[in-house]
């Protein structure tokens, strides 16, 4: 029999099956059956119609009944296939992205990692906090570039991240992340060729910025010869310091091996062509070595039996030094000073008579610590303006030297820095354009640089672009002092404390008279000490007679 035959042999039982299933399509008596246009099916559309001559409503009690037609699928209208295609394209599959630490400054190499906001698990929208950071510059808040879940932290509380280095992993669950897939698959433009040498052999120049090329000079470092760690292999500070201290190591050792190297020193089958470059070499190489009287029974590493190292036993002696790692504004302490050791620093010191400004901010000081909120109105705020004051008589102390030190640089504000000790170290920020401020609103500014600084909170914005620094010792003890510059500033005032000291009055009279000593110190290169005098001369007027600041108040 033939396939054909035995399928019309089977198409009674198949239409009996489907009116089974589908009421609706036959002549049964199913009252429940739905209407045929309330069937459906996922991408099709069912359509059984009616057999020819076939009667309108359920057919009639004991007639016979006729197979039911077999259904016919019919595929679904294209508008509803585009529906669902559309559908699925707005919820793109949730990816995983890996969330790095950006560029926090200039020269900002690694940052601290001072505490998270969320942890793995929490779900976040864009631009919601997740961790704060400390550079040597600034406390920086990160927040998310994504919205998602966060899947993974890569750093704990405390630990040194790498600029570029991942912070966190987060499953995207929305279509954020799309555009940065997009950009790395686009392609990438060609890195630029390494610069040839020079002709005469000379490495080709360094990419740096020109406070690390400042740098570098006064440290004596040539960056054409440092390995750049920044972004394209840019030289950054730490780079050009680590080079330094690793040339200071290097020591006598570095200049044995190089003579040895040029067969200076002979031996080995080179003839001593240079018998006294040799001897010294042989010296410094001597010295270099450690010297000391060796006992009886020392034997030195790797000369005992069997070559295994045989120490004596040593007298349990203090235990080692504890590692403390610089970081944040220590760190960038110690690399300040480390600049101002390098600058040529002229100090000038006098003394100056407080009482008739003690009494006048006795006379103010109620009405402007209501005004503060209940902060207290110090000598600070009256220091502040007559040193912008003046600046403004004396400019030359609001210059600084240009990179390359071509040039001077003449600032158009007064940004006076107030150094601040917290317990991250020292860290001076600056209360900008004291120029148009008053003295309660200086006072409110460095009330709100304090409670930042305690914080570990002050921005970038707070530290950059001083103008000269004062340097409160006072408060702690000590009455002069040779304060160490910040560079680029050309000058820094140390305050010392407020003593009670006998004096003579204008009829010779002996009287106690409360005294202030200060100390200058300038930059030599910038300003000259005859300029330093001056200026202070007039600063120390304004804050003799303070009745005199009225006049240049704005």
């Amino acid at each position: 029999m033939s396939l054909l035959a035995r399928s019309a042999g089977h198409a009674p039982a198949l239409a009996r099956a489907l009116g089974a299933l589908l009421p609706a399509y036959g002549g049964g008596s199913g009252s429940g059956a739905a209407p045929a246009q309330q069937q459906r099916q996922l991408g099709s559309v069912v359509v059984a119609p009616r057999a020819a001559g076939a009667p309108a409503g359920p057919a009639r009690a004991g007639a016979p009944r006729s197979p039911a037609p077999i259904p016919r699928l019919h595929p679904a209208p294209r508008r509803f296939a585009a529906a669902a295609d559309a559908a699925h394209a707005e919820a793109p599959a949730p990816r995983l992205v890996s969330f790095p630490l950006a560029q926090t400054g200039e020269g900002i190499s690694e940052c601290e990692l001072v505490a998270w906001h969320v942890q793995e698990g929490d779900d976040v929208e864009a631009f919601q906090r997740v961790c704060e950071v400390q550079s040597d510059k600034a406390s920086v808040e990160i927040t998310s570039r994504y919205t998602g879940r966060v899947a993974r932290l890569h750093h704990a509380a405390g630990d040194m991240v790498k600029v570029g280095a991942p912070l966190l992993d987060i499953m995207v669950t929305d279509g954020s992340a799309l555009d940065d897939a997009a950009d790395a698959a686009a392609p990438a433009a060609p890195a630029p060729a390494p610069a040839a040498a020079a002709a005469d052999g000379r490495p080709p120049p360094a990419l740096a910025s020109p406070a690390v090329r400042a740098l570098a000079r006064e440290l004596g470092v040539e960056l054409s010869r440092v390995r750049g760690t920044g972004p394209g292999g840019r030289v950054l500070k730490d780079d050009v310091i680590d080079a330094s201290e690793a040339a200071a190591a290097s020591g006598p050792r570095a200049t044995a091996a190089a003579a040895a190297a040029a067969g200076l020193l002979g031996g080995g089958g080179a003839p001593a062509q240079a018998p006294g470059l040799a001897a010294v070499a042989a010296a410094a190489a001597a010295a270099a070595e450690p010297i000391f009287e060796p006992d009886d029974d020392y034997i030195p590493p790797g000369r005992g039996d069997g070559g295994a190292a045989a120490p004596r036993a040593a007298a349990a002696g203090p235990p080692p030094p504890t590692r403390v790692p610089l970081r944040g504004y220590r760190r960038a302490m110690v690399r300040s000073a480390t600049e101002a050791a390098a600058v040529p620093t002229f100090h000038y010191m006098d003394d100056l008579e407080m009482d008739d400004l003690m009494a006048v901010r006795a006379q103010i000081r109620s009405e402007v610590e209501g005004a503060l909120g209940g902060a207290k109105l110090t000598y600070l705020p009256f220091v502040v303006k007559a040193l912008s004051v003046a600046l403004a008589r004396f400019p030359g102390l609001n210059t600084q030297l240009a990179p390359g030190g071509g040039e001077l640089l003449q600032l158009h504000t007064h940004n006076i820095g107030v150094a601040m000790a917290t317990g991250g170290g020292l860290v001076v920020p600056n209360v900008k354009a004291v120029e148009s401020k008053s003295i309660p609103e200086i006072a409110a500014d460095l009330a709100r640089l304090q409670q930042l600084a305690a914080a570990g909170k002050l921005g970038a914005e707070d530290l950059a672009g001083g103008s000269l620094t004062i340097s409160n010792i006072g408060t702690i003890g000590g009455t002069h002092a040779t304060p160490m510059l910040r560079p680029p500033e050309a000058a820094i005032v140390a305050l010392g404390r407020v003593r009670a000291l006998p004096r003579l009055d204008a009829a010779g009279g002996l009287v106690t008279s409360h005294v202030m000593g200060f100390s200058w110190g300038a930059d030599h290169r910038v300003v000259d000490g005859a300029a330093v005098a001056e200026f202070s001369n007039a600063w120390k007027a304004l804050l003799e007679r303070p009745a005199s600041l009225l006049v240049h108040l704005r």
